[in-house]
């Protein structure tokens, strides 16, 4: 993509997270960010406008790449059980719609989406097993669309994937 300045912009929002020691063993953690951003004066690509020239992006275009909206909540679950220690965890996260690029003519609109995962493990000492579950509900999310060149291209989220890890510590 083309990045440059684009003259003035106002970001307003609110952001807050929080972390919850639910009980000993559960732990719940989230945040979230609510953004209104967007050009406070008109955008011109040509340097030196002219009178009759239309801007690019006139005043209050919605910044590219800048969700509404963005949030995440998470849980974990520790316990000792049959003398290992073991851990449940999933994680819920939204991204909002947004747009590729500033440009008014060649912008388009990118989807919303959420993504799940969750992990569970257990271990003992310095060592660990994890096993998880990555976008379980197979979302393809739009990360990026391509508006620059000739062929429309989009860059996606990973699909679904499973996997076990091993740590040690040493």
């Amino acid at each position: 993509g083309l990045t440059q300045n684009a003259g003035e912009a106002e970001i307003t929002g609110l952001e807050v997270d929080f972390t919850w020691l639910a009980t000993d063993n559960l732990t719940l953690t989230g945040a979230a960010t609510l953004l209104d951003a967007e050009l406070s004066e008109d955008f011109f690509q040509n340097v030196n406008p002219g009178p009759m020239d239309i801007p690019d992006a006139p005043s209050g275009t919605q910044l590219p790449s800048v969700p509404d909206y963005k949030a995440y909540v998470s849980g974990r679950y520790e316990q000792e059980f049959s003398g290992y220690d073991t851990f449940y965890s999933a994680t819920y996260s939204i991204v909002g719609s947004r747009y590729n690029d500033l440009f008014v003519a060649a912008r388009e609109e990118q989807d919303s989406y959420g993504i799940l995962n969750a992990s569970a493990g257990f271990g003992k000492n310095d060592w660990r097993v994890s096993f998880f579950a990555n976008n379980i509900t197979d979302e393809r999310a739009e990360l990026f669309r391509n508006a620059v060149d000739f062929d429309a291209r989009i860059t996606t989220n990973r699909p679904r994937s499973f996997g076990v890890s091993l740590s040690q510590d040493f």
